[in-house]
């Protein structure tokens, strides 16, 4: 059984963010091809777990935003079609300026270069704000998430770069996806000294209720929205980041991450305006996706080692079971 080291998720951060280095001449060349001047200045930022983001001032004094992955299957050619798509439909998002395979020494890598937005993210203000100026912001956030469900995507899970999900039905999405991978999420339960029969009830939960999930319509979703990725500048929403994670699914999907990660859910359904996709057994389809949440992020923590992340998922599923054995004695 695998014991994870307790550590802050800050050194935790440092620790994944050290190991992956792309020098600076490289950057800059792919910097002067997409904005065509020289950089004036380069910050790293740790930030996320996957990615090498840096916060780069042109020569201009503009400012832009560089994101490099090292991942087998990049997903910045998907996150640019779901950005394109918002413009589109008038919700605000960076402009995308430039992402290209590349070779660092014998490593495949891939770029995303943004104009950087105004303002600072939700989660760098929420600690210097008065309670009713985050409700308001959060009300906002439910408002712009609101519209992003409101674009049509062709099937459903993670999408490809012409926007088409994974698979064709959200039963598949949901179920089948977890059910073919519940071996490793109790070998993670085990090597995390978690009650692995929580896994077994979270099947069962998301097997038994499947006619509240199975026939629905397919819309974007961001995959990935919290505080961290929605920006304010004086109390304006900027823009939406981070579409890397983008699905096609049932908008509660989006909500139920959020509930999962971020505070004060029931201020974002607020501001939420399409209030029919909320209407059928919300609470019920808000937990079954936090189970669908919690089995794919508990194997992610396993992997990262993730000692802080481990300890929220323990608590979230706690919750969920609370629930799930609430709901049945109804």
């Amino acid at each position: 059984m695998k014991k994870i080291k307790t550590e802050s998720y800050e050194d935790f951060l440092k620790k994944r963010h050290a190991s992956i280095n792309t020098p600076a001449d490289l950057i800059n060349e792919f910097v002067k091809k997409a904005t065509c001047t020289q950089s004036k200045s380069m910050k790293r930022i740790i930030i996320g777990e996957v990615n090498e983001v840096y916060e780069i001032t042109l020569s201009s004094r503009k400012q832009i935003i560089v994101r490099i992955s090292s991942n087998e299957s990049p997903r910045f050619l998907p996150e640019k079609w779901a950005i394109e798509q918002c413009k589109k439909n008038k919700i605000p998002v960076p402009n995308v300026l430039l992402v290209e395979n590349f070779l660092d020494s014998d490593n495949k890598k891939q770029i995303c270069i943004e104009e950087k937005l105004p303002g600072q993210a939700l989660s760098s203000l929420i600690k210097d704000l008065k309670e009713k100026e985050l409700i308001e912001l959060l009300r906002k956030s439910g408002k712009v998430l609101s519209s992003i469900h409101t674009i049509p995507v062709l099937g459903f899970g993670i999408i490809d770069d012409q926007g088409k999900g994974e698979f064709k039905t959200n039963e598949e999405y949901i179920l089948k996806m977890r059910v073919e991978n519940k071996e490793k999420y109790e070998v993670a339960a085990e090597n995390n000294e978690m009650d692995v029969s929580i896994i077994t009830r979270s099947f069962k939960y998301l097997e038994k209720y499947l006619d509240v999930y199975k026939k629905t319509k397919s819309v974007l979703l961001h995959g990935d929205f919290s505080a961290q990725h929605l920006f304010f500048d004086e109390g304006m929403l900027t823009g939406v980041i981070d579409f890397e994670g983008a699905c096609g699914g049932d908008p509660v999907r989006d909500l139920a991450w959020w509930d999962y990660f971020s505070p004060k859910t029931e201020y974002l359904i607020e501001g939420y305006t399409n209030k029919k996709f909320l209407a059928d057994n919300f609470e019920l389809r808000l937990h079954i996706y936090r189970l669908h949440v919690g089995l794919g992020i508990l194997n992610y923590y396993d992997y990262t080692n993730n000692a802080n992340g481990i300890n929220h998922t323990k608590k979230m599923f706690d919750k969920d079971m609370e629930f799930f054995a609430s709901y049945e004695k109804r």
